[in-house]
């Protein structure tokens, strides 16, 4: 076995034996890509936490803002790190790692502790689009909020009553891959979500076909 090896799951171990039988291996021989994704994006969210001071109204210009410039580049790299993951590795959430990797470690225990967060959230931006609407707020700040909380809440609705692991793999595989941090920028990510969706049926469809 080539642990961290990108083609591990794909060219060394069975689809069939890894997904369908439930054959569990170690998190370490997970493809690097995707706890590299994991990692790069619980940095990112850290990098977040420690630079907001450098980001309020006083804050010099980007360019001469290293911190600011460390923060987008790091969000950078974990954004097209989970991109790739997801586009490349779509059916990988249906694989379980026998020892656990970050998301299922960290996050993954209470599943009745995402329903209450999804609900809160569903909650806060209804109130937030209804406030504006009522409020009199029409102009391009309404415009570009509709742009990022429709989606949003169209995701938080289906993953509260539609996911299903099995059923949707790849969006699994951006939640897993991201951490849950992902849905946050839900927008950016949801090219890759349907490149990865289609690629998943494809792939899927061949196994099917040779397993015929």
């Amino acid at each position: 076995m080539i642990a961290g090896s990108d083609s591990v799951i794909t060219d060394v171990i069975p689809l069939s034996e890894l997904a369908w039988f439930g054959i569990k291996i170690e998190f370490s021989e997970f493809p690097t890509s995707y706890f590299f994704a994991q990692r790069s994006i619980a940095a990112a969210l850290a990098c977040s936490i420690f630079v907001r001071p450098f980001f309020g109204p006083n804050a010099p210009p980007l360019a001469r803002n290293p911190a600011g410039m460390i923060f987008i580049l790091v969000m950078i790299v974990a954004l097209l790190a989970s991109f790739y993951v997801i586009v490349r590795y779509p059916f990988i959430s249906l694989v379980e790692p026998a020892d656990g990797d970050e998301f299922s470690k960290n996050y993954g225990r209470n599943p009745i502790v995402y329903k209450v967060v999804n609900c809160l959230a569903i909650l806060t931006i209804a109130m937030i689009l209804v406030g504006m609407i009522v409020g009199g707020i029409h102009d391009s700040r309404l415009g570009w909020t509709l742009a990022y909380a429709v989606p949003l809440l169209s995701f938080l609705l289906f993953h509260l009553f539609c996911y299903d692991p099995v059923r949707h793999p790849t969006v699994g595989t951006f939640l897993r891959s991201t951490l849950g941090i992902g849905v946050l920028l839900l927008p950016l990510y949801l090219p890759a979500i349907l490149i990865g969706s289609y690629r998943c049926g494809k792939l899927l469809d061949r196994f099917d076909q040779n397993a015929g």
